[in-house]
């Protein structure tokens, strides 16, 4: 049987920096599950902890292009990122 996908999001959520010394599947095997099912709760975990889990396009070309950075950089937290706009406070 599966362990709840809310308890193994627990799970995650408690994994301490050593833990992370091992690869993902002998993290999982320690509670029986699939290293898939697992990636998918630390996934979760960080979402509503408020982390980005995706890397965008922009992100990818900011890393080698020293203009590009400093466009993303100047653009976080405006109108045109959403990054820090408080919904209640547009219009």
């Amino acid at each position: 049987m599966k362990m709840p996908f809310e308890r193994l999001m627990e799970y995650a959520a408690g994994l301490g920096e050593d833990d992370w010394e091992l690869s993902l599947g002998e993290l999982a095997a320690r509670v029986g599950e699939d290293p898939a099912r697992l990636n998918d709760a630390v996934t979760a975990v960080r979402v509503l902890a408020g982390e980005r889990t995706y890397v965008s396009p922009v992100d990818i070309r900011a890393a080698s292009d020293p203009v590009v950075l400093r466009a993303v950089e100047a653009d976080r937290g405006t109108i045109v990122s959403g990054f820090g706009v408080d919904p209640s406070q547009e219009g």
